[in-house]
């Protein structure tokens, strides 16, 4: 896997949890809300679990 595709996985799930929550409170469309931010919460911590793994960004 290229290395730049780590982050921008990273930046779109959470631009997807940001609009999420932008449905929540503006729009009460709370399904596609909830859709929204647990698939965006979960492309993050899946980017996260990539760069721990694979590219050994989170080692002290």
């Amino acid at each position: 896997m290229n290395k730049i595709f780590i982050p921008l996985l990273e930046m779109l799930g959470f631009f997807l949890v940001i609009c999420g929550i932008a449905l929540w409170l503006i729009h009460n469309s709370y399904f596609w809300a909830s859709l929204l931010i647990g698939v965006g919460g979960v492309m993050v911590l899946v980017g996260m679990w990539i760069e721990k793994r694979y590219v050994g960004y989170y080692e002290d």
